[in-house]
């Protein structure tokens, strides 16, 4: 394998994989508008805030709830993760994943707190993926030693 090949697969693409992934949060910010309904954006942020996409268009937001999603892994191994849904006048949005019932219900409390009118005209979360960096970041890191000791 010529040498600029092996840089370019070995070094730069990791280093984009990383800048692409680590550090990958979601941002929500709703609006009080009245009793039962908010007015909120999301945007996602990589790397730490540098990279930010878009928010999106702002959409209504009268309910959440939260939905129990089970699979099985290659080895056949059960897991059960639990899906924040944000519900809207016409349908719903998918916000997060959380790996415990307890903390997914927790933010359900927080977000509907807020639409019963907890007083506060705004209100933010922002979500950052951890289980995600460690894994892109040592994925990357093991491609680009593979990709660099190959005697190819």
């Amino acid at each position: 394998m010529n040498l600029a090949l092996k840089i370019v697969l070995g070094v730069l693409t990791p280093i984009a994989v990383l800048v692409w992934q680590t550090g990958k949060s979601i941002n929500l910010t709703c609006d009080w508008v009245g009793p039962g309904m908010a007015e909120c954006q999301t945007q996602e942020k990589r790397f730490y805030g540098l990279f930010t996409d878009e928010p999106s268009q702002p959409f209504r937001v009268n309910d959440v709830v939260i939905e129990p999603l089970a699979y099985r892994n290659a080895e056949g191994e059960a897991f059960t993760t639990n899906r924040l849904l944000l519900l809207t006048p016409i349908g719903q949005m998918e916000f997060n994943h959380y790996e415990d019932q307890t903390t997914a219900r927790a933010e359900q409390n927080r977000i509907l707190n807020f639409l019963n009118g907890s007083g506060e005209p705004r209100f933010e979360i922002d979500r950052r993926d951890s289980w995600g960096d460690v894994a892109f970041t040592l994925g990357a890191v093991v491609f680009g030693a593979i990709v660099l000791s190959a005697k190819f």
